[in-house]
């Protein structure tokens, strides 16, 4: 009826004008600096609508986020002082940090075997690992952008992170024999194509929901998934192999984050002149 429709209507305006609000807060806040020569942490954020760069101070307070309309900016990894962001829809991005320019390393949409894919470096190459639904496949790229190999993980595994600790490749997910049991397995990539596990090493996360993994030489990083609940925001841990969590910071209450959720999280510095490719 006529009440009905209008009061639907009247729904949908709200809602309109709420997105509309959410995306003005993010962009204005992405008109500041970030500041130079201090430690950062970045995280990725995004839903439907697109993609969310987001800056803490080391003890969490929160500076600005920068909106892309990119969407599904995952997995990031630091080579040579850049931030690389994972897109699931594009590939790899080189983020400027102080203009929050994303540039094309790696655009091939038809390249990753699932809609999700982890990024990482060892210095000379970037490594992509995507789950699909014969097996995880391992995607090699120079750091330049230019396809390097595919192979496969010795395990078929639902990967959600990935990072390089100087000697291993270490993935974050789930077996897809235990889906709701999150693991940390290390895989020997020397003698590429051919990977191996490496059996000795294991590790465990802070919670199960957790994507997103970075390793700062010395402890890794990852971000909890969940929308904001009753429990409060989402988290940002650094934590050792074994799970213990050295320091954890809340994920800040900004733009649509009823929308969205965190997905990783690297430490940055931008210096007094960025680093270019």
């Amino acid at each position: 009826d006529e009440k009905k429709i209008s009061v639907n209507f009247t729904m949908l305006l709200k809602w309109l004008f709420f997105c509309v609000l959410c995306f003005s807060i993010t962009a204005s806040a992405s008109e500041k600096d970030l500041p130079k020569e201090v430690p950062l942490i970045a995280y990725t954020s995004w839903n439907v609508f697109g993609s969310w760069m987001n800056f803490l101070h080391a003890n969490g307070t929160y500076i600005l986020s920068r909106p892309y309309n990119t969407a599904g900016f995952q997995d990031m990894t630091i080579l040579n002082d850049n931030l690389f962001v994972m897109s699931e829809t594009a590939g790899i991005y080189h983020v400027n940090l102080e203009t929050g320019v994303p540039t094309p390393v790696f655009d091939n949409r038809t390249a990753w075997s699932s809609d999700t894919a982890d990024l990482t470096n060892d210095g000379k190459h970037f490594y992509v690992a995507s789950a699909a639904s014969d097996a995880t496949y391992l995607y090699r790229v120079t750091s330049d952008g230019k396809p390097a190999g595919i192979t496969k993980l010795p395990l078929h595994f639902i990967t959600t992170g990935l990072t390089w600790d100087g000697t291993y490749l270490w993935t974050l997910g789930a077996t897809w024999a235990e889906p709701t049991t999150t693991l940390l397995l290390a895989f020997d990539v020397s003698r590429w194509p051919h990977v191996s596990r490496v059996t000795h090493l294991k590790g465990s996360v802070p919670l199960a929901d957790c994507l997103g993994l970075w390793f700062d030489g010395t402890a890794f990083w990852t971000a909890n998934r969940g929308y904001k609940s009753a429990q409060g925001n989402p988290k940002i841990f650094r934590f050792k192999k074994d799970g213990t969590v050295l320091k954890s910071w809340m994920e800040p209450d900004v733009g649509p984050k009823a929308l969205r959720f965190g997905y990783a999280a690297v430490r940055v510095t931008i210096h007094k002149k960025d680093t270019t490719l």
